[in-house]
């Protein structure tokens, strides 16, 4: 059996309190994890809450660092963005210089720190 990698680790020891502010807190959990087809207007109700979440950027941080360290893409909405949302946000990180991440961090909310490594 391997062992969890020490990224890993830290990752799951990661201070998760914003959770409990959070705007989702309380509400169905099938407002952001939609179950059937999932089609346009599906994350809808869901987008709406996270909109005015005073932690979103904490919660896709979270999630954006889970993914890398899985290596596999969440269910659901995390910081306002779909699955894809969050595949799109990650590859047009990547793509950028060390000097424009600041910049591209502040358009999208994203304080994604495990991008730099």
């Amino acid at each position: 059996m391997n062992e969890p990698s020490s990224s890993l680790l830290a990752f799951l020891a990661r201070d998760r309190s914003f959770m409990r502010r959070a705007a989702c807190e309380g509400e169905a959990s099938d407002l952001f994890f939609p179950t059937g087809q999932i089609g346009r207007g599906s994350y809808g109700p869901g987008k709406a809450v996270c909109a005015t979440c005073p932690v979103s950027s904490d919660c896709l941080s979270y999630a954006l660092e889970g993914e890398s360290e899985s290596a596999a893409s969440w269910p659901g909405l995390w910081g306002g963005l779909t699955p894809t949302e969050r595949r799109s946000l990650r590859r047009a990180l990547a793509g950028t210089s060390e000097s424009a991440r600041p910049m591209a961090r502040e358009r999208t909310g994203a304080a994604v720190g495990s991008l730099d490594a």
